[in-house]
């Protein structure tokens, strides 16, 4: 498997950030019973895997899809990291770019436990989880774009008969914003915050 940064090559598909991988399969090979396994993060045929692929089947049983709106529709991840290290620094501790994007995703309780040795619960957890949040919507929420193809990602699900909820890892009152800016609204059957609204 060959990584690369080059977002112009045909063949590549992104997977989660910036990070591609090459998808090239190799021919079929010359003999059915040719069968392998699995081998590290490298596909190896099982009969004829490039058929199975194309086909792309999916289970029947399957009605609904559930997207992580930071994740999958809209870019915040850069804006996320850059908002905690200043709410970090403005609660006194000096912690590295590189750590936190490295701890992209991680929850906000859980992110102030390892960098900064702070419980959510505690006065300073609260203070600092409040202005990492005030600095993200004041700052880089006017700014946040969605991911490219996104829409027509919902829009094929759509065709397939699926209902399709984002999941704002966000609060109630920072979702709509970013439902707004992921430009996908009228294709999302419901979105849930991580506060449960």
């Amino acid at each position: 498997m060959h990584m690369t940064s080059d977002f112009h090559q045909t063949g590549i598909a992104s997977i989660d950030g910036p990070a591609l991988i090459e998808r090239r399969f190799p021919e079929v090979p010359s003999s059915t019973s040719d069968q392998e396994r699995f081998s590290g993060s490298r596909l190896r045929f099982i009969g004829n895997t490039q058929t199975a692929v194309s086909k792309r089947l999916r289970p029947k049983e399957r009605r609904a899809v559930i997207l992580g709106l930071e994740g999958a529709l809209v870019d915040t991840r850069e804006a996320a990291t850059l908002s905690w290290l200043v709410a970090l620094h403005d609660g006194g501790h000096d912690v590295s770019i590189d750590l936190l994007r490295h701890l992209s995703g991680v929850a906000a309780g859980e992110l102030l436990r390892i960098v900064a040795g702070v419980r959510a619960d505690s006065p300073d957890g609260r203070a600092m989880i409040q202005q990492q949040d005030r600095i993200f919507r004041t700052w880089y929420l006017p700014r946040i774009l969605p991911f490219v193809g996104a829409r027509r990602l919902l829009q094929r699900m759509k065709a397939d008969g699926l209902r399709v909820v984002a999941l704002s890892s966000g609060s109630a009152d920072t979702a709509p914003d970013l439902v707004r800016a992921s430009g996908v609204a009228d294709l999302l059957d419901d979105v849930v915050s991580a506060d449960g609204e």
